[in-house]
């Protein structure tokens, strides 16, 4: 199986649980989310680009990345959650 296969495959079961793993605002200490903020439907057709973000929604600290491609969709979920987990 190719890296993105597996790391597609991995945030797929994160979504499905609801659960990425992030840690708290290095700021507030509230729990952040995970958006989408894209037209996944045109990204899916091949039109469009997906910004993908961790946010909090209290002191509005946002990481994003994004993507052009469905499947490197699913890989950009997990690099963003990974790199909000390591942020200093």
């Amino acid at each position: 199986m190719a890296i993105n296969e597996t790391l597609r495959d991995m945030v797929i079961a994160k979504m499905q649980e609801g659960n990425f793993g992030l840690k708290p605002c290095p700021f507030c200490g509230e729990e952040p989310v995970m958006m989408s903020k894209s037209f996944f439907d045109e990204l899916v057709e091949g039109s469009g680009r997906a910004l993908i973000s961790v946010e909090c929604h209290n002191c509005n600290v946002e990481l994003h990345d994004h993507t052009a491609e469905e499947n490197d969709y699913y890989v950009r979920a997990f690099i963003v959650s990974e790199k909000w987990n390591r942020r200093a």
